[in-house]
């Protein structure tokens, strides 16, 4: 799983690469070279990043806080299991944790209640990955045209 951000007359490459089969750089480098060879010049790296994928496996793994702290986006585990985008839900957490006290004290268990829908989403993406991971069950996805845009 692998993108591509243009930015400020440079390109960022990142990438989900996995630990088993080898080395992560090593891997990462496969990944490089393999874009060089269709045509992609990439150039020498700039700067480097890496860290481990949270995946939310269950509900215990997100946490939206108590009545003194209040977590919301990826600090409270709101992180697609599918994608690794959290965005979308920090902006949805930020939204149910305003709508959760307008002009009254606020409670947590509000914010909690709002809350639920987007973790059962968020567990309900686990269903996708094998999909969009094991690279022949993804290749059977991408060319049934199932979920492509018209």
């Amino acid at each position: 799983y692998t993108w591509t951000i243009p930015k400020n007359n440079k390109l960022l490459l990142g990438g989900l690469v996995p630990f088993g089969g080898g080395p992560v750089r090593r891997n990462f480098e496969a990944l490089r070279k393999r874009l060089e060879s269709l045509g992609i010049r990439l150039g020498s790296p700039i700067k480097r990043e890496a860290g481990q994928l949270f995946r939310p496996r269950s509900s215990t793994a997100i946490q939206t806080g108590s009545d003194r702290v209040i977590l919301i986006g990826e600090a409270a585990g709101l992180v697609s299991p599918s994608s690794a985008e959290g965005i979308s839900s920090a902006i949805g957490s930020a939204i149910a944790l305003a709508e959760a006290f307008p002009g009254r004290e606020f409670r947590a268990s509000d914010y909690q209640r709002k809350m639920r829908f987007a973790v059962w989403e968020i567990l309900l993406k686990n269903a996708k990955i094998p999909w969009m991971y094991h690279p022949t069950l993804r290749k059977f996805v991408l060319k049934s045209g199932i979920t492509a845009l018209k």
